[in-house]
């Protein structure tokens, strides 16, 4: 369940997750259009990417609930339901992350799937720094936070499901990282760690 704020904190993510690159606006590399080009549509490709990637998660709620036979009302982000059983709720409420966890899998374990393609990049992104921050937000908030406060309201184990999630986003990263057709790469050194897109222009 996304609103406005968590919509503009998706764009801050977006926007730090391109920072990396905005060296290479003033770089000998991009001084032709083409490379300039080339950023723009890689930039705009991860964005797409992103974006459907959060489609993607509020498609699993409405799938599941309409598979359960529950009218589901929406404004924004935000779903409703009225008249359902428990077990509905928290069927409804974890689909979301259900969706996610299927389309990075069905991603990393294809192989006509193109791992360093920025659209895919964009949707994984998503996926994984959800998994990890909705979790976050859950524990930080006094009351909980959006689909998990829901799974937890209504009967379900929270912090299995939130381990599970974290876990699912570590691995993916793991394998992401080890796919050699990824530029997807962790650096360390004894005073930092460096994580982050390798694409070239």
């Amino acid at each position: 369940m996304f609103g406005d704020t968590d919509m503009k904190n998706v764009v801050i993510v977006i926007l730090i997750l391109l920072l990396p690159n905005l060296p290479n606006l003033a770089s000998a590399e991009l001084s032709s259009s083409e490379a300039r080009w080339s950023l723009v549509k890689k930039t705009g490709g991860f964005t797409a990417g992103f974006v459907s990637g959060l489609a993607f998660h509020e498609l699993g709620h409405q799938a599941i609930a309409s598979a359960e036979g529950v009218n589901v009302d929406w404004a924004d982000s935000n779903w409703w339901v009225d008249n359902t059983s428990d077990s509905q709720y928290r069927n409804i409420s974890v689909a979301g992350f259900g969706a996610q966890i299927l389309s990075t899998e069905v991603i990393l374990r294809s192989g006509s799937i193109p791992k360093d393609n920025s659209y895919v990049l964009g949707w994984l992104a998503f996926n994984i720094i959800n998994q990890v921050a909705y979790p976050i937000r859950n524990e930080l908030s006094n009351n909980g936070f959006g689909d998990l406060k829901t799974y937890e309201k209504y009967g379900g184990n929270v912090e299995v499901l939130e381990v599970g999630l974290v876990a699912h986003a570590i691995w993916s990263l793991y394998r992401l990282k080890n796919n050699p057709d990824t530029p997807f790469f962790i650096q360390t050194t004894r005073d930092e760690v460096r994580i982050g897109l390798g694409w070239k222009f």
